[in-house]
């Protein structure tokens, strides 16, 4: 991809002699016993393909980053939207929650009462105070429901993490 320049370079010395010491020395005494080479090497890049190739990738890669990171942010902005929904109805479920326990709660002292003058049974009572209870457990459940719905609100915003470091 690049050009390229080596310099290379070696030198000898060579010898006849086998199991001997003396000829050696006499061979490196002529000059005919020692060898060198001195050399460079340029080399030029053929073409641009590769370059290229590796340009589109990094182009490719960098295109899949930015369509990820706007799914990400696509997915967070409906899960705070859902966290939010999900307060909105928490909160609208604890409003008839109430009304219905407030409903609950006139029936059965108007049953009691009915009771009392003798124009109703014990059943009717014990059924309209049981239906108190279904409407102060409902209102119980939503106010946990609120509750929850506000801590995933939180979550998916950061509020949460803030609030937590704030108590450490």
């Amino acid at each position: 991809m690049r050009q390229r320049l080596d310099f290379s370079a070696w030198v000898e010395a060579t010898t006849l002699a086998v199991d001997e010491f003396a000829p050696v020395i006499t061979d490196f005494g002529k000059g005919g016993a020692y060898a060198g080479f001195v050399g460079l090497s340029y080399e030029l890049p053929l073409d641009n393909r590769k370059k290229e190739g590796e340009r589109a990738q990094a182009r490719l890669a960098v295109e899949i980053a930015t369509q990820t990171l706007a799914s990400v942010e696509n997915q967070l902005r409906t899960d705070v939207l859902t966290a939010y929904d999900n307060l909105e109805t928490a909160k609208n479920r604890l409003a008839l929650a109430e009304e219905t326990m407030a409903l609950a709660e006139a029936q059965a002292d108007a049953e009691r009462e009915r009771y009392h003058l003798g124009a109703a049974i014990f059943t009717t009572v014990r059924d309209a105070e049981e239906t108190v209870r279904d409407a102060a457990l409902r209102v119980t459940r939503a106010k946990v429901d609120i509750i929850q719905a506000e801590i995933a609100l939180d979550h998916q915003t950061g509020a949460l993490l803030a609030r937590l470091a704030l108590r450490q």
